[in-house]
């Protein structure tokens, strides 16, 4: 009889704990630091803009939450395990595939944009990044771009940077030809860096933003239904603009 129970108690563990238990207390909430659109101001509470979209969806849900920050893999990595329940961001991530539920329309979106610098020619597409040297930020997907900038064929030589700032200070040090970033968080890199009259800039394109939900949180596809609800009411009352 001991043994019988016994080798339940493991089979409800191996069957119940790939799932991080939720309850309708509290979820989790993952976001980067990625001025302004998602940030740490210095008392050491978040904010931002994308995260002001988040939080008003959640509130609309009636979900209550907490946020914490992460590097994009470690969130990545938190979204995958179902230890961070929420995010809001762009699609194409490699490490989420097939691990999180995405909203069926967008929030909003961000662009991305190809920096450099003096008089240097600017790319008009992603193909025109290829056979170049180009500065991301480590750990970023930009929409699934990455994957076509590190595949061999494309002759890019890429250069990973910390965060933002980081990113353009090797710009400058000619580490790189182009800065690939995202508009709104470059040019707060830009001007923090005093480098506005140094820099020129051109968009690729527009990237999507959706909710997502991890798939290894019990009841996913309720949590999905109840946020995109609330966006619904939400965009229909105009409540919320774009960056």
């Amino acid at each position: 009889m001991g043994r019988c129970f016994g080798w339940v108690t493991v089979l409800l563990f191996l069957v119940g704990g790939s799932l991080q238990s939720w309850g309708e207390d509290k979820l989790h909430v993952g976001i980067l630091d990625l001025p302004p659109l998602y940030e740490v101001e210095e008392d050491g509470k978040p904010n931002g803009i994308l995260l002001a979209f988040l939080t008003r969806i959640l509130d609309a849900a009636g979900f209550s939450y907490d946020i914490r920050v992460y590097p994009p893999r470690r969130l990545y990595w938190n979204i995958a395990q179902g230890r961070s329940h929420v995010f809001l961001g762009v699609k194409g991530v490699p490490e989420l595939e097939g691990k999180v539920l995405y909203g069926s329309k967008k929030i909003t979106d961000v662009d991305m944009r190809a920096y450099a610098l003096g008089d240097k020619p600017l790319p008009r597409t992603k193909e025109g990044l290829y056979g170049t040297r180009i500065i991301v930020i480590r750990g970023y997907s930009y929409g699934g771009f990455i994957t076509d900038l590190k595949n061999p064929a494309n002759g890019v030589e890429i250069m990973e940077a910390s965060d933002h700032i980081h990113a353009f200070r090797q710009l400058m040090a000619g580490r790189g030809e182009y800065v690939l970033d995202y508009s709104l968080a470059a040019e707060h890199a830009i001007r923090t860096l005093e480098m506005v009259e140094k820099v020129r800039d051109q968009s690729l394109a527009r990237i999507d933003v959706f909710l997502k939900v991890s798939k290894q949180v019990d009841n996913a596809e309720h949590i999905m239904e109840r946020l995109e609800a609330a966006w619904e009411r939400l965009e229909a009352d105009a409540v919320i603009e774009g960056p």
